[in-house]
């Protein structure tokens, strides 16, 4: 509504002031403030001037009609054409009236269908259930509103605040869309400081490989320890070999990630290159080296394989994230450059078309297409993210590091859960690291860095 139609309050004074042969009155029996005699409604008064107060005047109160009475004789030829014009002006506020009035009736309408959504628990929707289908059923051609947190499209309210959507159909038709918030425990803690076998200084990047095992990279021991989910080490590796058999030793290894055949892919952050090696150890290939050219990297820090057998390794210092094909050929770098430029990223992922990285620097996660092209940015409160990954195609799970804890995410960025808090007992965390999940089982494993030991978690309810 424009701002020179605004009702005034009945508590305001009334300016009342002389028309010349004619009056202006409301009818009705209520309080003073009900009869004004308004100037302004004649030829030497600005058009702006005259709405406003006309605006005034047919604001006050519960009008129901106007009555305009006239003086004059016939005669009066001036007082005539002056009668014209009140007249005129008058049809002009009768007019007005009915446009505030209207105005008024449809905020009023939709402040109240706004009341109706607000506050009400997601119980409330859920009573007289006939029909339960899937999200992906719904029309995609529809409209979203994101006010009051609720989610609408045609017919569907989601709650923004759970997860894992399921399209319900009550007797009315009315489909509302019933999000759960996801619920971890933790189920065992690996590992203690130490330097023997089993034990951790700063654990740091962790993978399952195809068994089902957990391939960890003990950064300040300058090893990789293979354990299973039990607890068990089943293999160390603190060098890989070349053919002529020649061994050489890990070097602050940092990231590392499993492809399909079961080969790990590891950051030796202090040589700035990646390493890729055989189950049993054996060197299959290395590529980068320092510098800032594309398939260079400044302090690279994390790693992941996708489902195409892509590397994709975040350049930590030069703030961006490369690609590489599975030989190690550099394809695509992006993020380091226009308006939503990366910070000290630490880990990236790549699913469903996007890649979801945790910019470190930045307090955030920052998605982008394919090409590298930055989309949205999510994660208000987060204080250093650090690992990231995704479970079951549902939730996204992200590192607070500086929190000490672990975030849930749905995949479209909002908070689902929070995990963990700090300290060294159970269920809590000292900077946790890293995430990984096991698809077979849906196991989780977080590297508890500064408590150097890993925490083993499960879904118990969704």
């Amino acid at each position: 509504m424009p701002n020179n139609l605004k009702a005034l309050s009945t508590h305001e004074t009334i300016v009342q002031m002389k028309i010349p042969l004619g009056t202006l009155q409301f009818a009705s029996n209520s309080s003073a403030g009900f009869f004004a005699v308004v100037d302004g409604l004649h030829d030497n008064s600005s058009s702006e001037s005259s709405e406003k107060k006309a605006a005034s005047l047919v604001n006050q109160g519960n009008m129901e009609e106007i009555q305009t009475t006239l003086f004059t004789s016939p005669a009066d030829e001036i007082g005539r054409d002056k009668n014209i014009k009140l007249a005129r002006d008058t049809q002009f506020c009768l007019n007005l009236r009915s446009k505030v009035a209207a105005s008024e009736t449809q905020l009023k309408t939709e402040r109240k269908q706004d009341d109706l959504v607000k506050g009400i628990p997601c119980s409330t929707f859920q009573s007289g259930l006939t029909q339960i289908s899937q999200l992906e059923e719904l029309n995609n051609n529809t409209d979203v509103n994101t006010q009051h947190e609720i989610f609408e499209t045609q017919n569907t309210a989601i709650d923004k605040q759970r997860c894992d959507p399921t399209v319900i159909q009550t007797d009315d038709t009315q489909v509302t869309v019933t999000i759960q918030r996801p619920h971890f425990k933790v189920l065992f803690c690996i590992g203690r400081k130490g330097e023997s076998v089993g034990q951790f200084e700063e654990p740091v990047g962790v993978a399952f490989n195809t068994q089902g095992e957990i391939v960890v990279a003990d950064f300040n021991n300058d090893r990789l320890q293979v354990i299973s989910q039990d607890g068990e080490v089943v293999q160390v590796h603190d060098s890989y070999s070349r053919e002529s058999g020649k061994r050489f030793a890990f070097f602050s290894p940092a990231g590392v990630a499993c492809d399909s055949n079961g080969n790990i892919a590891v950051v030796e952050k202090a040589r700035n290159r990646v390493v890729v090696v055989s189950p049993g150890g054996k060197i299959l290939r290395t590529f980068g080296r320092h510098g800032t050219d594309p398939a260079q990297f400044r302090g690279p820090h994390g790693v992941c394989i996708d489902a195409r057998n892509r590397i994709i390794v975040t350049d930590t210092i030069n703030s961006r994230v490369q690609i590489f094909d599975c030989e190690g050929n550099f394809l695509l770098s992006f993020g380091n450059k226009g308006q939503h430029k990366l910070n000290y990223p630490s880990y990236a992922i790549f699913h469903a078309g996007r890649f979801y990285v945790a910019d470190t620097d930045n307090d955030c996660v920052k998605v982008f297409d394919t090409r590298g092209m930055f989309l949205r940015k999510f994660g208000d409160g987060l204080n250093a993210p650090s690992g990231i990954a995704v479970y079951k195609d549902k939730f996204l799970l992200v590192c607070d590091y500086s929190n000490d804890s672990l975030k849930v995410f749905s995949l479209d960025g909002r908070i689902l859960t929070n995990i963990g808090t700090s300290g060294k007992g159970s269920n809590n965390f000292f900077g946790p690291e890293a995430v990984a999940v096991c698809t077979t089982e849906g196991k989780i494993v977080v590297t508890d860095k500064l408590n150097c030991r890993l925490q083993v978690l499960d879904l118990i309810s969704n």
